[in-house]
């Protein structure tokens, strides 16, 4: 269903003759289509499914953030893109959040003061 009101949004707003535009859309384009629509939808469902049947999903649900990072960083190296400042001050901050995240229970118990045992 989703294509649909897509298609009429991309009249309207990109272009009027969007049967030319398909047609000539090159094969690398149709390749990338097929290859995100499918092929890294299904392997990244399949890893997921996969972590979160073997660890915990607050383990886990945090590494979701990397999700833009990966798009970036591999649309730099794959495609040239440039990787704008405020896209690596982003994945920075992303980065750090993440770390503090999942390091903050480990380095709390580090840090935390012995309790006192009681006197018999």
């Amino acid at each position: 269903m989703p294509p649909l009101p897509l298609f009429t949004l991309s009249y309207f707003i990109e272009t009027d003759a969007p049967l030319t535009l398909l047609l000539n859309t090159t094969t690398q384009s149709w390749l990338s289509i097929a290859y995100v629509g499918y092929i890294s939808t299904l392997i990244a469902f399949a890893i997921w499914g996969w972590l979160l049947k073997n660890h915990k999903a607050a383990a886990v649900t945090p590494f979701a953030l990397l999700i833009p990072i990966v798009g970036i960083v591999g649309s730099a190296l794959l495609l040239n893109e440039r990787l704008m400042l405020i896209e690596a001050i982003g994945g920075g901050f992303i980065l750090c959040g993440l770390t503090i995240s999942v390091t903050a229970a480990r380095i709390s118990k580090i840090f935390r003061k012995p309790q006192a045992e009681a006197i018999p």
